[in-house]
């Protein structure tokens, strides 16, 4: 398991002084979470502490996944919208030069925002409109598998692909559609075989990217109030991210 956590005070390391994000793994045969830091990531003095505790997983696996699978010049659906990594995908999608981004959206409250970032919301229950964009799209980008996946991939044309790299419903799906096989995308099966130098690099292009990227409001908590962060964490259509204090 792996996790990420910004240093709130100043790491001193030849000499010099800056500030990390913390990339930590949990080692084979380990008792606890966080046994062993892979390397620690320099974060500029212009990003926020709040910005850099969320730089690690989902903005490195979107900004991996645009640099795999390029939407310059095509359309593009993203499943679980209201999602952190959806909406990165999504505003990074257009970015790029997505000529149009779906976003498939559960709850009603994350509407006003899909909308405000230009990307056509598509409501989960609605499986006609659904098809339909599916039909459509060249790249889909899912993360809630099961029956949703399902029907994207049997409508989807030959041409288009559809990455899959979350399981939100807990579903698994066959990933063999009509005319499409769906393919699997995990940021650790890239971390694993990309030196520590060269992922430690993709950071300098994706500080300045999250810049200018809109983001969920935070909600700290004192590391004592652990369990009033996790409660936030798990509510349907939360429009906060929490964060501990460390």
């Amino acid at each position: 398991m792996k996790v990420s956590v910004s240093s709130s005070r100043r790491i001193f390391r030849s000499g010099l002084a800056s500030e990390y994000c913390l990339c930590a793994e949990k080692a084979p045969g380990s008792d606890g979470l966080i046994a062993r830091f892979s390397g620690p990531v320099p974060v500029p003095d212009n990003i926020p502490n709040e910005l850099a505790a969320r730089g690690y997983i989902n903005p490195l696996a979107a900004w991996l996944m645009l640099k795999k699978w390029s939407v310059v010049g095509k359309s593009v659906l993203v499943t679980a919208a209201g999602s952190t990594c959806a909406g990165l995908l999504a505003q990074w999608a257009k970015k790029q030069g997505a000529t149009e981004v779906y976003g498939v959206y559960r709850s009603a409250q994350h509407l006003p925002a899909l909308v405000k970032s230009g990307i056509i919301p598509l409501n989960m229950n609605d499986g006609h409109g659904i098809a339909d964009a599916a039909a459509r799209v060249e790249v889909v980008y899912d993360a809630v598998g099961g029956e949703l996946a399902t029907l994207m991939l049997d409508h989807l044309n030959p041409q288009a692909a559809l990455i899959s790299y979350g399981l939100l419903s807990g579903k698994a799906f066959s990933p063999r559609g009509k005319n499409v096989t769906a393919r699997r995308f995990h940021l650790r099966d890239t971390l694993a075989v990309t030196p520590v130098e060269e992922w430690q690099g993709w950071f300098i292009s994706l500080w300045e990217l999250l810049l200018q990227t809109q983001q969920p409001e935070v909600a700290v908590y004192a590391l004592e109030e652990w369990r009033q962060a996790l409660a936030l964490f798990r509510e349907p259509g939360r429009q906060r991210k929490p964060l501990l204090s460390l």
